[in-house]
């Protein structure tokens, strides 16, 4: 039986991709988001795992091709590097990095073009930052207001349509993990790990909404997520109030 494959795309054509090599970069990536959501600001040992998992997806995908892959899991590399040489605790560039990374796996394991350009996620990755940023704390980075694009959105071309219903598909899955995971965080208000559960969901409709230019679902979520990030980070515990509002959103 022949090994089953996984396709992506360049102007030559279609270029096969080992199941067993996707396996690899859905763990690895796996791997990755979650040693971001329990990274703990200035952990050596946290910024150590994260280049060795950053270092093995870049070697597994070395020889893709397209080579966007390799080319953001080099740029997020080369960013955990500069939060131990610069004394960086933002992780906000390397959170767009994993969720740039999952959107690219899931369009290549349906076989899809990724027309995404990331263009602003590598130069968020690239950019220094300056003293001021760099000592300015991650909930301060994520809580900057949403800027506001006034031009009129383009009409939605047939491609486009294909891409929404898949986000749709994919955020009412992620609603449904997210009201599991609130009936269990009832329970047990001050648990992390239940917190990341919800965090994660919104933090992956945030940003793909963001790509789609859904500016209302992008806004909601971006808030919602900011909530969570306070309480994950310790600055209140969620009550019943705060439950209610992360059901309404």
């Amino acid at each position: 039986m022949k090994p089953t494959t996984y396709k992506t795309f360049d102007q030559s054509g279609e270029m096969p991709i080992p199941h067993e090599q996707m396996e690899a970069l859905e763990h690895g990536l796996s791997l990755f988001t979650d040693q971001i959501g329990g990274y703990c600001p200035g952990s050596i040992p946290d910024i150590g795992s994260m280049l060795n998992i950053l270092d093995e997806l870049a070697n597994i995908s070395n020889d893709m091709e397209p080579s966007f892959f390799n080319e953001i899991c080099l740029a997020c590399k080369g960013y955990v590097d500069s939060m131990t040489l610069e004394n960086i605790n933002n992780t906000r560039p390397i959170e767009e990095g994993a969720l740039l990374l999952t959107s690219a796996l899931k369009h290549m394991k349906k076989g899809s073009q990724f027309i995404f350009d990331y263009a602003d996620v590598i130069e968020l990755l690239t950019t220094k930052l300056d003293k001021e940023g760099a000592n300015k704390s991650p909930e301060i980075i994520k809580s900057a207001p949403i800027e506001r694009d006034a031009a009129e959105p383009e009409p939605i071309s047939e491609d486009d349509m294909t891409i929404l219903v898949d986000f749709v598909s994919e955020a009412l899955e992620n609603l449904d993990t997210i009201e599991v995971s609130l009936i269990a965080l009832e329970q047990d208000p001050a648990n992390k790990e239940i917190i990341n559960d919800i965090f994660r969901p919104f933090h992956t409709i945030k940003g793909v909404s963001g790509f789609l230019s859904l500016k209302k679902i992008n806004k909601l979520a971006h808030a919602t997520e900011n909530l969570l990030d306070s309480a994950r980070s310790g600055k209140f515990i969620i009550d019943t109030a705060a439950t209610d509002i992360i059901l309404e959103s």
